[in-house]
């Protein structure tokens, strides 16, 4: 699962173990989910562009990055 985070609960949880609200992504890099989950942060990982690439997923916009179609605003970012 591809899943941009959006926030990091701070409370307090079990060692390792972190909450975490953000958007499950579908193959072509559009969020199609909110979800907040309950994951080991050793089990992370961050995509890069290349490996988004490699998983069938479109690179994720850097920010500042300029939005297709020549609108001029920024596109959001994918943490």
């Amino acid at each position: 699962m591809i899943f941009r985070v959006i926030k990091v609960c701070d409370q307090p949880s079990y060692h390792g173990w972190v909450w975490l609200t953000g958007y499950v992504l579908d193959r072509t890099g559009k969020a199609v989910d909110r979800r907040e989950i309950y994951v080991q942060s050793a089990g992370l990982r961050l995509i890069t562009p290349a490996a988004a690439a490699d998983v069938g997923h479109p690179p994720p916009k850097l920010p500042g990055q300029a939005m297709r179609g020549g609108s001029g605003r920024k596109a959001e970012t994918k943490v």
